[in-house]
């Protein structure tokens, strides 16, 4: 992914269990309320969808380590015959130092990628 201006090519993946340590300290540089270690597990669940965004180095070959640059997290609801699928979004958030460039908004689109 490409579009957000100041930044290299963008990484978007779903969480994985190796990166709850990362995502809790990012969560807590983003967001004023202190979540414990049940929220953290949840982002694991399957109805649960937790994007992350990372900054790939300049070979476009590997993620630059720990450079988390921004989060999405939200609860999806699967279709039915009588609903359409849905989401909450519970968090977002950008890094301080990727502000303000389009990212966050990038990451809503991807997300919605994944749930459509």
């Amino acid at each position: 992914e490409e579009g957000v201006a100041g930044c290299g090519q963008l990484h978007f993946r779903r969480i994985e269990r190796c990166d709850l340590p990362a995502v809790e300290l990012l969560h807590v540089e983003l967001f004023p309320v202190l979540y414990g270690g049940k929220f953290y597990e949840s982002l694991l669940r399957p109805e649960m969808l937790t994007l992350l965004v990372e900054e790939v180095d300049a070979q476009h070959t590997t993620v630059v380590p720990g450079k988390l640059l921004g989060i999405a997290t939200a609860r999806v609801s699967p279709a039915t015959f009588f609903c359409a699928a849905d989401g909450y979004i519970m968090t977002i958030g950008v890094t301080r130092a990727y502000r303000r460039r389009g990212l966050a908004t990038l990451l809503l689109h991807v997300r919605a990628r994944f749930v459509i």
